[in-house]
């Protein structure tokens, strides 16, 4: 009896996560960003088909994390403020840039084609930042 009224609820419910996930294309405004990304070197004491080592043939050697926070102005353009910490593990070293960048779409399409510049400057932060 419980599965039958259970039912019901669980339909009701993936509806209404389904109409609330549609949005439309929003084409002007403030926007934030934050995004993940790291660089793979190939790992010089990797052996191919060696069981005993636990080791990978890539592996990562710097990790980026960045926030852009922003205004687009249309499909085609848009400019924002950038804030990045960068970390490389092998020479120890960490960064963190500050700048501003501006994108203009070529093609405003599904597939973009786009022109992207920044200025900007590295913030001192303390004695580990270069």
């Amino acid at each position: 009896m419980r599965q039958i009224k259970f039912l019901p609820c669980l339909f009701l419910l993936s509806y209404y996560v389904a109409i609330s996930q549609e949005q439309t294309d929003k084409n002007n405004g403030i926007f934030y960003k934050i995004s993940l990304a790291t660089t793979l070197t190939v790992n010089e004491d990797y052996v191919a088909f060696d069981d005993s080592d636990d080791s990978t043939l890539f592996e990562p050697s710097a990790l980026f994390v960045n926030n852009s926070i922003g205004y687009q102005f249309d499909k085609r353009s848009l400019v924002g403020l950038n804030l990045e910490y960068d970390w490389h593990s092998k020479q120890g070293l960490h960064f963190f840039p500050a700048y501003l960048s501006l994108q203009y779409n070529i093609i405003a399409d599904d597939d973009n084609l786009f022109i992207r510049g920044g200025y900007g400057t590295l913030l001192g932060m303390g004695k580990s930042f270069e």
